[in-house]
């Protein structure tokens, strides 16, 4: 395997992991956004558990922003070991 392919797989994460992120985020603003119609038809506590199940998916982006820097830092240390 070369320096290139290693990159160029490394690239491979960073888009899987994007598309994790969108995946994620839209999921949460799915249960936001139902958690706001279960409000209005006062079923707090079926709302209360979507509100977590938010927080959790907002915890889960996080996680994934963090692999994605991750990711990101390995390729540039990849890259730069071609000139090295």
């Amino acid at each position: 395997m070369s320096i290139d392919e290693l990159s160029t797989a490394i690239s491979g994460n960073i888009e899987q992991a994007e598309q994790l992120l969108t995946a994620i985020n839209t999921s949460r603003e799915q249960a936001v956004q139902l958690q706001g119609q279960l409000m209005q038809l006062a079923a707090e506590s079926v709302a209360a558990q979507l509100n977590v199940c938010a927080e959790e998916l907002e915890k889960a982006n996080n996680q994934v922003l963090g692999l994605k820097s991750q990711l990101e830092q390995a390729r540039t240390q990849a890259e730069a070991a071609k000139t090295a």
